[in-house]
């Protein structure tokens, strides 16, 4: 999954770094995440969005599967399935990016 998410960054030309912590594997631009991977418990994981809850349902409108909003990490989540495929986020990967960048 991790390497997925990668090679869209790669495609897209997005100067981000994965930078990989007890809890979650980030892409960031310098110290913020902008968006990235994380472990939900011991047996699942999810995706997660960097954007504020004013963008989220702007947001959550390019997904096909159900996204809920994190108020304490302000961040919009995804747990991951077998059902997902990660190619039909990449709407979502490039509006967060978009929104960081925009800031």
């Amino acid at each position: 999954i991790v390497n997925e998410v990668e090679a869209i960054v790669r495609r897209k030309k997005w100067k981000l770094e994965k930078k990989f912590n007890k809890n979650y594997m980030g892409f960031k631009i310098g110290f913020p995440n902008v968006f990235g991977i994380q472990w939900l418990g011991t047996r699942s994981f999810g995706f997660f969005f960097k954007v504020r809850k004013s963008q989220f349902n702007n947001v959550k409108k390019l997904s096909q599967y159900e996204m809920e909003y994190d108020e304490r990490w302000k961040q919009a989540t995804l747990k991951y399935d077998e059902s997902i495929n990660v190619k039909k986020l990449e709407p979502i990967f490039e509006r967060t990016y978009n929104l960081f960048m925009e800031k």
